[in-house]
């Protein structure tokens, strides 16, 4: 459960003065180059775009909300109720036409068979609904998902301000279908305390000092240096793309046969079977336990679960990946869309609360809230608008400082099913000792099946 602050909306005319950020084609990487990977190369961004029509013509648009209309809002965690119903309130205070209703409706798991049942029913759909990174690709490629060109051209509105990685993951072959909301990146974090006491606390920047320094963290303290969640998707995606493995390489095939990658697991086991790294096959709440009951002295979780870990009996520290062929952090989390089965007035609606939702102002106010990552720019790169988030959560800044290096997964609806075999294999080859190279193998050729659509 995230820590929670309290919540006061800024702004209640956003939707009116028009201090939002929406949408506008990007292209997504299906190998993403080693200059984008470590920030250096920045994603296209559209300038915004005049609706090209005249005041009465727009008023006509088929995109624009002309008659009185209610719509549901659903999304996960009910520890998210007091924001969402006080968002609601000032939205719907806002202006006259549009009733938003939020709803909890579960997990991602949850949220997913209702809105496929709707879709099949053709009735009972949200307006806007949040949905996990690994889920929406398969809604973006599917048609699930309402493409919001057509609405950012009406609106006048860009994806400038948005933090490039954010945008990009809610596009699929240039076209935009989502916003970001709930977004996260990996960090690792340290028990800096303890580390302090035995010199250790300034975290490795090479794979190379990672090593040494697990071993002298363990023969110094007597506790283990690092404890991985290796069931965790995004986890071992970072680690994987940080040491040059592909999911998907631009022939549609995986690129797990990397030789850097197999170096990295062969001794990622070495250090297992010495006993300085545990790779733990618990859920990450109970990695967090081992942490904060300093049984380990470093995690490597999302950020978000910072707010989490502070308010404790130690002083808790982040630092950003190792470096290795990147040092990248993939986004994880949710994105906010229209399902495309929806009445056009609702569509309409769904937009114009969406833009609300994902407005500077309003966002800045949910990572206050939520400990989610701010996504905009604008507000990241303002000391002052950041403050309160830093006062609260102080080596956050280290994670907002990387920005320029968070990525967007690589866009397959098989992402979720191609990382399963990559994982068992990762798992039987550390904690079972299964021959690597007929591992390895057997892995490649399923997860290339599965990319191949089977």
């Amino acid at each position: 459960m995230k820590k929670r602050r309290m919540f006061s909306v800024l702004m209640a005319a956003a939707v009116t003065t028009g201090l939002l950020s929406g949408c506008g084609s990007k292209s997504p990487q299906q190998a993403p180059s080693a200059a984008a990977a470590s920030g250096t190369e920045k994603a296209a961004t559209q300038a915004p775009a005049a609706p090209g029509e005249t005041k009465e013509a727009s008023e006509a648009s088929m995109y624009q909300v002309t008659e009185p209309v209610s719509i549901e809002y659903w999304y996960n965690g009910s520890v998210n109720e007091e924001f969402y119903n006080k968002l609601a309130e000032d939205f719907n205070s806002s202006q006259e036409l549009i009733t938003v209703t939020p709803v909890c409706v579960g997990d991602y798991g949850a949220i997913g068979e209702k809105i496929t049942a709707a879709q099949a029913a053709g009735t009972g759909l949200p307006g806007l609904c949040l949905m996990s990174v690994d889920r929406i690709m398969v809604y973006m490629e599917s048609g699930v998902c309402e493409p919001l060109d057509p609405y950012c051209q009406e609106y006048g509105v860009d994806t400038s301000d948005f933090i490039d990685a954010f945008v990009n993951g809610g596009t699929y072959n240039d076209v935009t279908y989502a916003f970001p909301h709930g977004v996260s990146v990996a960090t690792f974090y340290i028990n800096r305390e303890a580390l302090a006491k035995v010199g250790l606390d300034t975290f490795p920047s090479t794979w190379d000092e990672f090593k040494t320094w697990c071993k002298d963290v363990y023969e110094k303290t007597g506790k283990t240096a690092y404890t991985c969640a290796c069931m965790q998707n995004n986890i071992l995606y970072n680690f994987a793309y940080n040491w040059g493995g592909l999911l998907v390489k631009e022939d549609g095939t995986t690129g797990f046969d990397s030789e850097t990658l197999k170096q990295y697991i062969r001794e990622m086991k070495e250090l297992v079977d010495a006993g300085y790294v545990e790779w733990s096959l618990e859920g990450v709440e109970a990695v967090g336990n081992k942490f904060l009951n300093q049984d380990t002295m470093c995690i490597n979780v999302s950020c978000t679960d910072y707010g989490n870990y502070v308010d404790n009996d130690f002083e808790v520290g982040l630092a950003w990946n190792y470096t290795a062929e990147h040092g990248i952090s993939s986004v994880a989390g949710s994105w906010m869309f229209i399902p495309s089965g929806q009445d056009q007035m609702s569509k309409n609606a769904a937009f114009v609360f969406a833009q609300y939702l994902s407005s500077a102002d309003v966002n800045l106010e949910w990572a206050k809230f939520s400990s989610y990552l701010a996504t905009h720019k604008s507000t990241i790169t303002d000391d002052a608008k950041m403050a309160d988030i830093y006062e609260a959560l102080p080596e956050m800044k280290m994670v907002y400082e990387n920005s320029d290096n968070y990525i967007e997964k690589i866009k397959t609806p098989y992402f979720s099913k191609a990382m399963k075999p990559f994982m068992e294999a990762i798992n039987q080859i550390i904690l079972e000792g299964a021959d690597f190279d007929e591992t390895w193998n057997g892995m490649l050729e399923e997860v290339n099946y599965i990319l191949a659509g089977n």
